[in-house]
């Protein structure tokens, strides 16, 4: 006998009376009873599946695809966050860029970006310079160039003065030797 009550708490309270076996309880069911759990939801028992050897094949096959995309993509992640590499590929950008709105020298510039203003007042190659500006300083032909790239155009152009005497090709004259001449 089953015996099932509600008490204040909203909780169900199963209480089973097996006092006399019945003719149901000695014969085995094909299906089995729902469980009432004391809260008083129901669910059926679990019941484990078996894997053919096919699905267990298509399985295994499927988790070292995923496996092996997820390297692939984590390798790729973390390969694209190499600063350096990253450093260098926005360099060849902005050259690209500047490239073709001006001729540069046929050399390697040296770049920065303008992040404070302050320091650059009273400098008349950055009297229209803005934040996030780029400058192109290149040694050899001694030039300067200020770039904006939120415009893509450039804004100021001028020569530069670092000191030293530019490096020059040596001529062919020089490369003969004094016992030679």
């Amino acid at each position: 006998m089953v015996r099932i009550s509600n008490d204040k708490k909203q909780n169900l309270n199963v209480s089973i009376n097996s006092t006399s076996p019945s003719r149901a309880d000695s014969i085995p069911s094909q299906q089995e009873e729902p469980v009432v759990s004391p809260v008083g939801l129901t669910s059926k028992p679990s019941r484990r599946v078996a894997l053919t050897r096919s699905q267990f094949f298509w399985l295994v096959l499927l988790l070292i695809i995923f496996a092996g995309i997820s390297t692939w993509l984590g390798y790729k992640v973390w390969k694209g966050s190499d600063p350096v590499a990253i450093a260098v590929a926005e360099k060849k950008t902005l050259i690209a860029e500047v490239g073709k709105l001006f001729i540069l020298p046929n050399e390697e510039p040296t770049v920065a970006t303008v992040n404070d203003l302050a320091p650059l007042k009273g400098q008349a190659f950055f009297d229209h310079a803005k934040i996030g500006d780029r400058v192109l300083v290149f040694r050899i032909a001694q030039k300067a160039i200020l770039y904006r790239p939120s415009e893509q155009k450039i804004v100021e152009v001028a020569p530069v003065n670092l000191g030293a005497e530019p490096v020059q090709a040596p001529s062919s004259e020089e490369n003969i030797l004094p016992s030679e001449r």
